[in-house]
């Protein structure tokens, strides 16, 4: 939830997602991969996923005709809810804010692939990794410091 208690999509930060996704789609296009979050088990993350596909398939698609898409589905009130909500900040700043909340969301997804693994290697010690598993483990904090330092350093300018 922001400061208003509205809340969004995951790891939605004020103003960021709700614009990127729902009041100006063509943000979507600005996500360059690789991204992890697609793995992320969080509520919203395949409804974002579904977003960002639309988006990519029409790029000129604007707020309305996305709306449309999911007409007399579950989650039209909420994108509409959020196509209609006031936008906190500047609209210069809302592609930044975008991508620092996918970045957020990969490291989310990051976190969640560090618990799954160490979880395995106290139930059973590291040998029930696989090779590949082992060093996959030992890249996730780097990789998680490296995008949190990504997120602060965009976030400062």
């Amino acid at each position: 939830a922001d400061r208003c208690g509205r809340v969004g999509l995951p790891g939605e930060r004020e103003g960021d997602q709700r614009e990127g996704s729902v009041q100006q789609p063509a943000l979507v296009l600005e996500i360059q991969p690789p991204t992890l979050f697609g793995a992320l088990r969080q509520p919203g993350v395949p409804l974002l996923l579904e977003l960002i596909d639309i988006v990519r398939a029409r790029p000129d698609i604007v707020t309305g005709a996305l709306l449309e898409h999911f007409a007399g589905r579950d989650e039209y009130d909420a994108l509409s809810k959020l196509a209609l909500h006031e936008v906190l900040s500047q609209p210069e700043n809302w592609r930044d804010e975008f991508l620092g909340a996918i970045k957020t969301l990969d490291v989310e997804t990051l976190k969640q692939r560090y618990l799954e693994l160490n979880a395995r290697v106290t139930e059973g010690g590291t040998s029930v990794l696989s090779a590949e598993e082992r060093s996959e483990l030992l890249s996730i904090q780097p990789s998680i410091r490296r995008i949190e330092a990504e997120i602060r350093a965009d976030s400062s300018r």
